[in-house]
């Protein structure tokens, strides 16, 4: 668990890093960035939806598509208008993008799994 941990770390701050050139980013809003990307690391969870593809397929990459993370209001509480909206936007991108890529894989190994049952099988 450490070197993923530290592997967070390390890609959040050449994340950090690479997002200082853009224009007009505050450090508020940079700062939000990270938060949410932590909290995103921290509050996944990719083996329900890997899990979910693998048992329903197709179905669970769709919902991975249309469902919208809700962001947790603790992480908000007493912070200023643009670090909660660059906090938003941060944290729903990725927990989404999180989301969509553990479907897909778990999505990927249903169809590997019914292909092999059904070469299987024939």
């Amino acid at each position: 668990m450490k070197p993923l941990s530290f592997f967070l770390m390390l890609s959040l701050v050449l994340c950090s890093t690479l997002s200082a050139t853009e224009p007009n980013i505050t450090v508020t809003q940079q700062h939000a960035r990270l938060d949410a990307e932590s909290h995103v690391a921290r509050d996944a969870k990719t083996v329900h939806w890997a899990v979910g593809g693998v048992l329903c397929g197709f179905f669970t990459l769709g919902a991975s598509f249309a469902h919208t993370p809700t962001v947790p209001t603790e992480n908000l509480m007493g912070k200023s208008p643009a670090y909660i909206i660059a906090y938003t936007d941060t944290y729903r991108s990725t927990m989404q993008r999180k989301n969509i890529t553990a479907a897909g894989i778990g999505c990927l190994a249903n169809v590997s799994l019914s292909t092999l049952l059904f070469l299987l099988i024939r």
